[in-house]
Parts: structure tokens; sequence; C-alpha cells
């Protein structure tokens, strides 16, 4: 190597080690100040804790501390927590875990768990297949504003493997989906999938039942968002 390419790389190490050490400090000290709350029983403080172990931001990945603080805040009732800990606990394939935690966030009324669970019974991990079972779930997710629930919903109407056929409600729900489509963490995938869904049903419907499912779309997103507005009153 160059010699004083070489110097110059041993001034500046320093400096690269002093900024990693110090971001290093402060993530220490945010993760130590969570873990005292979490210690003493905030369900909120564990939750934050149990993501952070969870989703790298800062260490590095440890699930089996991120479980330890999920089923603490789960415990604590802690809905969200409970949802989280169900999909830990699905990665790792101990389902019956899985399907306990994420039962009781859907039964809560937790839209996501209601999804999460259904795809246990699409696809038989750790239960028999039930595609009935699975449609109903979704259809409760989608209700309470899962997007994903709302996409398999519509598949499953227009399709009608194993449920009545109904084109308008199917297509209805894939245009309530492409509402959510810029405002939620809706993955790449999923949303060329709704949009490829929101074409099919162009292909099938009449220009005039389109409009009145666009307008039924738009009356659903309405009476949600006054929903929202009031629950928000309700909690400040």
């Amino acid at each position: 190597m160059d010699t004083r390419k070489l110097f110059i790389l041993i001034l500046i190490y320093p400096l690269f080690g002093f900024s990693s050490q110090s971001y290093s400090l402060q993530t220490s000290e945010r993760t130590n100040h969570l873990n005292l709350e979490a210690e003493f029983g905030d369900p909120i403080s564990q939750y934050k804790l149990a993501n952070r172990y969870n989703s790298k931001i800062g260490i590095l990945r440890k699930p089996a501390l991120a479980k330890k603080w999920y089923r603490a805040a789960a415990l604590n009732g802690h809905i969200e927590s409970q949802n989280h800990l169900g999909l830990l606990y699905l990665e790792f394939k101990n389902f019956i875990e899985a399907k306990v935690w994420l039962e009781s966030a859907a039964s809560q009324g937790h839209a996501r768990a209601n999804s999460n669970l259904a795809s246990m019974y699409e696809t038989g991990d750790g239960v028999l297949i039930n595609r009935k079972k699975a449609h109903s779930l979704y259809l409760k997710g989608a209700s309470l504003g899962d997007v994903k629930a709302m996409y398999k919903v519509s598949l499953n109407l227009t399709s009608g493997d194993f449920i009545k056929k109904d084109y308008y409600s199917g297509c209805v729900w894939v245009y309530r989906a492409e509402s959510f489509i810029n405002t939620t963490d809706v993955s790449t995938s999923l949303a060329q999938d709704i949009l490829n869904q929101k074409h099919y049903c162009q292909k099938l419907l009449s220009k005039t039942q389109i409009i009145n499912v666009h307008e039924a779309a738009s009356n659903w997103l309405s009476k949600q968002n006054l929903k929202f507005k009031k629950l928000m009153s309700l909690t400040h």
C-alpha cells in the first residue's frame, strides 16, 4: 500500500471509531432506559424494547429477548404485543403458542391478528387447512381495516372456489384496499397484487357497476374515518 494512503488511514481510523462508539453508547443508553421501565412492568416500554430486539434497530436482532418482552407486555394485556408474539412463535414453527396469542389478539379486535390467524388456516401451519374459516377471519380482519385481508376477501369472492362467487362484493373490497396503499405499511408486492385485482374487476364489471363499486368503497371508507375520529376523541 502507498505510504501516504496508510498514513491517512491511521489518522482517520480513530474518528470512525469515536463516531461508532458514540452511536453505540447512545443506543445503549436508550435500551437501558427502556429496560428499566420494562422491568418495572410498563407494557409500552416492554413492547418498545421487544421491537428493538426484534428489528436490528441499533443492536443485533435477539429473538429470545424479543420474545421475553413481547410476552411480558402481552401478559399485561398489550394487544399489539400479543400479535407480534404470535408472529415470532410462527416464525420459529411453534404453532401452538402462535395460535394462542394470535387468537387472543384477534378476539380483541386486532385487525392484523385476524389476518395472520387466517393465514395459518389457509396454509395449514399447525392447523388443518380450513379455507372457509380462513375466509371468515380475513373478512373480520378486512372489516377492521387490514389491507391484506381486504385483498384476500376480494380474491375469494371473485374466484368462488369454496364460497359463493360474488363479483360485485369482491370488487368493492379491492377498491377499499386500494385506498390504503399509500397510507399504511403495504409492501410493494401486495400493492401490485391489489392493482392487478382491481384491473381484473374492471374487466368483469360494466362501467355502471364500477361506478357503484367505487361509491360503495368510498362510503365505507368515510364511515371508517368517522369511527376513527370518534375513537380518537374518546382517548384524548
